[in-house]
């Protein structure tokens, strides 16, 4: 297994070796972006570790460089002291899979470093699935669940900014990052697209027409009894939390036949699981077409596990999920009548 660290400053990349000497890596190490893309389109290594100021390639634009010409990238941590959102926010959009603001700790790099070759290593199969119990009462508008994880800040705000938002459904999601990000993006989302968009809250009641992203470091889940939101500080699902998949099982549990699970780009298979309980519940699932993510993973392997009724490439996913929600509610109001 080899990882490629890139940095300009010897003693940091001293330290970033000495951190990861005693795991059972190859590692190698170059001093700008330049030879890291010369090293990068000659060898498969496994996670990138890569400072953003150095001179040539800077560390932005090796990692668009990586998105764009490997087909199967390595994972990317961005390791570098720029600490502001605006920083951040550049770095996830252009597909780093996580961020890390020096000063750097050991357990801190190790721990990260692993979920995130974890989340896209690990086998993934449909035994998990269960059937479907069926729902005791039935909802007056129906349930929309998305997913993403690398890649997914650009995708939602493409999507949000082209949907027309129906009062015939309220929409779940679920992205992967930390708190202050999440906290970053619904307030972007709700401004830039003048929806009704909120960061959930325990016990937030739900309506049809809103948007309700999840919080950072808790998972989010449907009640069904209340129609309620349930933040729910459980364990880590498919080494991420916030996860879909209980998220998904909650939706499935609330909605039956009447939702959709949307997949949209990221590395690993969290919300396939969830998206099994979705189906086999009645409702749709949608993955975007893998060519269009910067992450193919998420729905490649929703794709693999026969789950998809439908294949979206990312400039139709608005669309998509409108005409689902149509077709939905017509058959919800049909069956209450």
């Amino acid at each position: 297994m080899k990882i490629l660290i890139v940095e300009d400053h010897a003693s940091s990349r001293l330290m970033l070796r000495k951190f990861l000497r005693n795991l059972d890596y190859e590692i190698d190490t170059v001093s700008d972006g330049k030879e890291a893309v010369e090293l990068i389109h000659k060898n498969d290594y496994e996670a990138v570790l890569t400072d953003w100021m150095m001179p040539n390639v800077s560390g932005l634009e090796l990692v668009e460089e990586i998105r764009k010409n490997k087909q199967h990238p390595p994972v990317i941590l961005m390791v570098t002291a720029l600490a502001s959102s605006d920083a951040k926010h550049k770095a996830l959009e252009a597909g780093v899979d996580d961020y890390i603001a020096k000063p750097i700790r050991k357990d801190d790099v190790i721990e990260r470093l692993q979920n995130s070759i974890k989340r896209r290593s690990v086998e993934l199969s449909n035994k998990k699935i269960q059937s479907a119990k069926p729902i005791e009462k039935k909802p007056n508008f129906v349930g929309v669940a998305i997913a993403a994880s690398t890649g997914g800040p650009p995708a939602l705000t493409k999507i949000f900014s082209e949907i027309k938002i129906s009062p015939n459904a309220a929409y779940f999601v679920v992205l992967h990052g930390p708190p202050w990000m999440l906290e970053s993006f619904a307030e972007r989302i709700k401004k830039d697209t003048k929806h009704s968009v909120f960061l959930a809250y325990n016990d937030q009641p739900i309506n049809g027409g809103e948007i309700y992203i999840c919080p950072g470091e808790i998972h989010m889940v449907v009640d069904p009894a209340e129609m309620k939101i349930k933040l729910v500080d459980t364990p880590p699902e498919n080494y991420v939390k916030p996860s879909a998949d209980p998220l998904f099982r909650s939706v499935a549990s609330t909605f039956g036949e009447h939702c959709s699970a949307i997949i949209l780009t990221g590395m690993g298979h969290d919300a396939c699981i969830g998206a099994g309980y979705i189906s086999v519940s009645g409702g749709d699932v949608i993955a975007q077409d893998p060519k269009t993510a910067t992450i193919e993973s998420m729905p490649k392997n929703v794709i693999a596990l026969n789950l998809a009724k439908h294949i979206t490439p990312l400039n139709k996913m608005a669309t998509k999920i409108e005409n689902v929600v149509d077709k939905k509610f017509a058959e919800l109001t049909k069956q209450q009548h």
